[in-house]
């Protein structure tokens, strides 16, 4: 199939960054949807976490579902984190700040390698 083939040609850290961003803009809509309850903003996130997941598949191709996946988490969660302080104003308390700091620090650990 053609978008395997061009997938294929994507680096692993260009497909999990695009994965993350599909998933996020997903997280925003879901996010908006869960406020107004409109229809268009819940098939938008379902269409962008679909593509998110389609963008994530070939990185298991490319190296270990367990590398992956955390890298993968890290980003989205990243990405939501600045989405839901920023967009939403919601607040996170000082545990919460010293968890996402160890995250940052697990995602630069992982990225080394790449």
């Amino acid at each position: 199939m053609l978008l395997t083939k061009y997938l294929e040609t994507i680096p692993l850290f260009g497909l999990l960054i695009l994965s993350a961003l599909f998933t996020i803009c997903g997280d925003y809509f879901g996010k908006v949807w869960s406020i107004n309850h409109s229809l268009i903003t819940f098939l938008l996130a379902f269409i962008l976490y679909a593509v998110g997941g389609l963008l994530f598949i070939p990185t298991l191709a490319k190296e270990s579902l367990v590398v992956t996946t955390i890298i993968w988490v890290l980003l989205a969660e990243f990405g939501n984190l600045v989405v839901g302080l920023l967009m939403f104003h919601e607040k996170i308390d000082f545990l919460q700040s010293f968890g996402i700091a160890f995250g940052f620090i697990a995602i630069c650990i992982f990225a080394v390698r790449h």
